[in-house]
């Protein structure tokens, strides 16, 4: 849940600033405010909490999926593999040589299972589809 500063919370850092700058100076008086100040956040963790109620589902465990791909593909399949899309539990993953749709294809379990795996929710991933090149968008 985001910290959100209120007006009065507001005021209160802004007095403590003017008093520590009046004590300390003005470079001491930052310093200083630091220990005061919440610990710094990055962006990202920002635009993910306040995209949280705006981004579909489906699109922020299509996102989580395509940072981890690395580690759910492999080297070897991650080559010959790309996520096309991932709508309401089904993971469609594209095959870039029409020869290895059917070998890859014959496991879609154990695709599943591994990705349930490396996103740690059980159940997130309900099937995994195997479609040839040039379907992504």
């Amino acid at each position: 849940m985001p910290r959100w500063w209120s007006r009065k919370e507001c005021r209160k850092l802004d007095t403590r600033y003017r008093l520590l700058r009046d004590w300390y100076g003005g470079e001491a008086a930052r310093v200083e405010m630091a220990a005061h100040c919440p610990s710094p956040r990055s962006v990202a963790e920002t635009v993910r909490e306040l995209s949280g109620d705006f981004v579909d589902p489906d699109v922020q465990i299509q996102l989580q999926l395509e940072l981890n791909w690395q580690t759910i593909a492999g080297a070897d399949a991650g080559r010959w593999l790309q996520i096309c899309s991932f709508r309401n539990g089904v993971l469609e993953l594209e095959v870039r040589h029409a020869a290895l749709l059917r070998e890859f294809a014959g496991c879609a379990d154990l695709w599943r299972d591994r990705v349930n795996t490396v996103l740690n929710r059980s159940g997130v991933c309900r099937e995994v589809r195997f479609v040839p090149a040039g379907r992504r968008k």
